[in-house]
């Protein structure tokens, strides 16, 4: 009898010792979590800090106001790593999504994947760790991360089983090396690997920090004095390419240092860099464009239809010749397989001559086409900013002299087809609209405002927006002078001096004629 009572004392006393599940849901709706403030419209690590977890974005953003999915984060197909103070007994994770593109989403536990959907919902995924993936398929577009709830143990270990050691800091990109740490229970020797094989008590022992230069895949485990071992514990280490560090105008690129950047999966190719090379020959001149496309270093290295000193027109393909050496400032990238500095590149070093540092990223001379603008409200890139667009008005909605606003479309084209929509923008100069012809379909504008994706699929500049130029216009009404010259009136912008917009100057009085002063007497 008394064997019986110490038997089921022990049987009690494994059950208490066993973990306690409880369950937390990470609410992402409403933007309610801390950091929530620092979030913008273009996609970059984000790590979020709740009580019981940590959720790490690979590249997520905060789509603007007005948009599909603007109440919660939105990643486009990047991984989201969740990490736990505490075994994850099991994981939910709900999903909002608004395209039709066909995708699937998979959590990984330990680099095996453990449940799939295409649902975009998971229901109770045993986890069995304290951290795991949610990954994309490729074709995955904009998709929203509601809430991730958790089933955790209590922090307790079964008595028959070894704590995971705790690799710091964990999974995550880092600007620099990194110092690692691995600690576990008292008692227990920690053996890793960097190499992403299993660990066991024959790899390598942990004796103290060591630091990690390069992107590395961490594996550790826990073994105690009966060499019984923990689970493994995983943490991979990205560190950001160094090439993007301390690339100026006097310490260029050479192009086999621009190349390896370009085939750096980690690499960041969103901002301009100077390349500095020999030019072995001139490929082409455009004469529309004033620009040359020519090659660096033995034709290993692309120079699209690019500009002169500072972004000056070239007038002939004799302003370049073979061995001469160039630095120029642009965005890099590989087309097909090219290696190659895409078009609104400059020099700013040529022989001698050192140019002007300028930014003509997004200028009205370097303004975006429509095709652009779509590209990168897609991508979800540049939205904070204002940025100029050029574009022939293809449809007008209204133009409302009352409110001095007008609504209309642009293409790259002049048809309806792949419109960007003008919402309530202003006139040249960001004056107000005096009359409804001020405007008319087939005028090449120039407008100066923000993207932005309205409810889901209407692509435009948001209200706020002004015309820079109509048809090569760039002066308003009130900013006029007085010429006396001849002009072609068939081809001109003509006002009258109430501000409304006429197609000829049959009557005697006051016109302004492409923004300057002319009197029919």
């Amino acid at each position: 009898m008394r064997k019986f009572l110490l038997t089921l004392a022990a049987v009690a006393l494994t059950a208490f010792a066993a973990k306690a599940d409880r369950t937390v849901t990470l609410d992402f709706v409403g933007w309610n979590f801390d950091g929530a403030a620092d979030w913008g419209s273009s996609y970059a690590e984000h790590t979020v800090n709740f009580d019981d977890a940590t959720v790490y974005f690979t590249k997520a953003n905060r789509q603007s106001e007005g948009m599909a999915i603007s109440d919660c984060p939105v990643t486009k197909g990047y991984d989201i790593v969740v990490t736990a103070k505490s075994q994850i007994v099991s994981t939910s994770v709900l999903f909002k999504q608004w395209n039709t593109k066909t995708k699937t989403a998979s959590i990984v536990v330990d680099g095996n994947t453990v449940a799939e959907t295409d649902a975009f919902a998971f229901e109770n995924v045993a986890i069995g760790a304290t951290s795991y993936t949610i990954s994309f398929s490729e074709t995955s577009n904009q998709i929203g991360l509601q809430t991730i709830t958790l089933v955790l143990g209590d922090g307790s270990t079964p008595v028959d089983e070894v704590a995971a050691p705790v690799i710091t800091p964990g999974t995550g990109t880092y600007d620099e090396p990194q110092t690692v740490t691995i600690t576990a229970d008292e008692g227990c020797a920690i053996y890793y690997t960097l190499d992403g094989t299993e660990p066991n008590d024959g790899s390598t022992p942990y004796t103290e920090p060591f630091v990690v230069s390069e992107t590395t895949t961490i594996k550790a485990v826990a073994v105690n004095a009966e060499d019984t071992q923990s689970k493994v514990t995983t943490a991979v280490i990205t560190i950001k390419s160094v090439h993007s560090i301390a690339n100026t105008i006097d310490n260029p690129y050479t192009t086999a240092e621009a190349i390896a950047l370009i085939d750096d999966p980690n690499a960041d190719l969103a901002d301009s860099v100077y390349v500095k090379g020999v030019v072995s020959n001139v490929d082409s001149y455009n004469s529309k464009y004033h620009s040359l496309t020519y090659w660096l270093d033995d034709k290993t290295f692309e120079i699209y239809s690019g500009k002169g000193i500072n972004g000056e027109d070239i007038e002939s393909e004799d302003y370049l010749a073979a061995n001469d050496t160039v630095i120029v400032y642009g965005l890099i990238k590989k087309y097909n397989t090219i290696y190659e500095m895409d078009k609104n590149n400059y020099i700013v070093y040529y022989g001698k001559y050192k140019g002007e540092v300028v930014n003509i990223k997004n200028t009205p001379e370097t303004a975006y086409t429509v095709a652009k603008a779509y590209e990168l409200i897609d991508a979800g890139e540049g939205l904070d900013e204002k940025v100029y667009v050029k574009g022939i008005i293809s449809s007008i909605e209204e133009v409302s002299p009352s409110y001095g606003n007008a609504t209309y479309c642009i293409s790259d084209d002049g048809t309806t087809t792949q419109e960007l929509k003008v919402y309530r923008g202003r006139s040249v100069g960001n004056e107000k609209f005096t009359a409804e012809d001020e405007i008319k379909v087939g005028d090449e504008v120039i407008v100066y405002g923000k993207l932005v994706l309205f409810g889901g699929s209407t692509y435009e500049l948001a209200s706020g927006n002004y015309i820079y130029s109509l048809n090569g216009n760039t002066q308003g009404i009130k900013r006029i002078s007085e010429d006396k010259e001849t002009i072609d009136l068939s081809t001109a912008v003509i006002y009258n001096v109430l501000g409304k917009r006429v197609t000829d100057m049959s009557k005697k009085g006051i016109y302004i004629v492409n923004g300057k002063k002319y009197v029919v007497k």
